[in-house]
């Protein structure tokens, strides 16, 4: 009988070492030519950046089918349980404070996001990222030790904690947008969504990983707000065209494609689909990451003393 587990982990170690492969190419083309004070075109870029989205798009596929397996499992969905525990106080601080910034009036020597629509688009990512980073955390979750006896996998209970928090906040930006675009009198409901969604899902990605890495919510919730504010005050100098200094200059070419903030008018329609779509693997895939360190139980409630343990059993 074949190991369906096995063979998505040999087909996910193929992908990544693939991906690995393309962008060590692609770092040193970019090296190269800068060396001879040029800057990798746009159209190659553009190349790279598909190839690698192909990649970690088939690196979800892979995932996704261990999820589906998961699911045959048919563990019960604790709902209630995770909506109580999803943070509600962060979520009312977030649109308040995102209310008051799109009653400030758009400066462009002020606030880059304040205005109704680029506030929802800017604030309510960072609030969810922030949220994900406190959804689960191993030193501070109580019972941690009987919910691993029990016969639902951690994993579950992380993704019904980041499906709450993302199904909440996603409600209440959708709101938000609603007031925002009743306001403006735009009329495109899927580039509103294009605008904030990717971004959401990948400040909630990384929030959860670096929490379950760390074991610190708080190292979670920093590095998402340190993400953030580089995206909101310095992402568009980093965009093609704009004028940077080294070493900036070497991910200028490529950064367009993880800018998570990417307007529109910013770039061509198809590298602005490229980057919505890259930036919702990323986010995906780190929520992937996240869910599947919680399959070693063993260091998950005892750190890196499980790592000083003898293999044979307590000293």
């Amino acid at each position: 009988m074949i190991d369906v587990m096995k063979l998505l982990r040999g087909f996910r170690g193929l992908l990544v070492a693939v991906g690995v492969v393309v962008a060590g190419a692609l770092a040193v083309q970019i090296v190269m030519l800068d060396q001879k004070g040029q800057t990798l075109p746009l159209d190659q870029s553009r190349m790279f950046m598909g190839l690698i989205a192909l990649l970690m798009g088939g690196l979800l596929l892979v995932q996704g089918l261990g999820v589906v397996l998961l699911l045959k499992q048919r563990p019960a969905i604790a709902w209630r349980m995770s909506f109580r525990l999803m943070g509600w106080l962060t979520l009312v601080i977030g649109a308040v404070v995102t209310v008051l910034v799109m009653l400030i009036k758009p400066d462009p020597r002020g606030l880059p996001f304040a205005g109704s629509r680029l506030a929802v688009e800017a604030i309510m990512p960072l609030v969810a990222g922030v949220s994900a980073a406190f959804a689960l955390s191993p030193d501070d979750e109580p019972a941690l030790e009987v919910m691993a006896a029990g016969p639902r996998p951690l994993g579950w209970l992380l993704g019904e904690r980041l499906l709450a928090t993302g199904l909440a906040h996603a409600a209440l930006t959708v709101t938000l947008m609603l007031v925002s675009l009743f306001g403006e009198g735009e009329r495109n409901p899927v580039e509103a969504i294009l605008r904030w969604l990717p971004a959401m899902l990948l400040f909630m990605g990384l929030g959860a990983y670096i929490t379950l890495r760390s074991r610190q919510p708080a190292m979670g919730a920093a590095l998402v707000g340190l993400l953030w504010f580089g995206f909101a005050f310095m992402g568009v100098s980093l965009l093609p065209g704009v004028p940077a200094l080294r070493p900036l200059n070497l991910i200028q070419p490529i950064f367009w494609a993880f800018y998570a903030y990417l307007q529109p008018q910013m770039m061509l329609h198809e590298d602005y689909l490229l980057n919505r779509w890259m930036v919702t693997l990323m986010g995906l895939l780190l929520m992937n990451a996240a869910i599947g360190r919680l399959r070693d139980e063993e260091t998950l409630l005892f750190g890196k003393r499980a790592r000083q343990m003898p293999r044979g059993g307590a000293a």
